[in-house]
C-alpha cells in the first residue's frame, strides 16, 4: 500500500475516501480523485482552492497562537 500508516483514509480499492477536504491526517490531502460530471480540470481546481484556503487558514492560526 501506498499509504500504509494511513489505511484510514482509503476505500476498500485503495482510493481516497475524501478529497479536495482535510483527511483527519494533519497535512495529508487528495485532490482530483474523484470522477464528476462537470469535467476533472475544473473540479481540481476546485479542490485546488479549498485545500490551499484550508492551509493558509491552519497557517493564520498558528501564526496567530505564537
Amino acid at each position: 500500500s501506498l499509504l500504509p500508516d494511513h489505511q484510514d483514509v482509503l476505500d476498500r480499492s485503495g482510493a481516497p475516501i475524501v478529497c479536495g477536504r482535510p483527511t483527519g491526517h494533519p497535512g495529508l490531502f487528495f485532490c482530483g480523485h474523484i470522477a464528476v460530471a462537470t469535467g476533472q480540470l475544473r473540479e481540481i481546481g476546485l479542490e485546488a482552492e479549498r485545500i490551499a484556503a484550508t492551509i493558509a487558514r491552519a497557517h493564520l492560526e498558528k501564526s496567530v497562537d505564537a
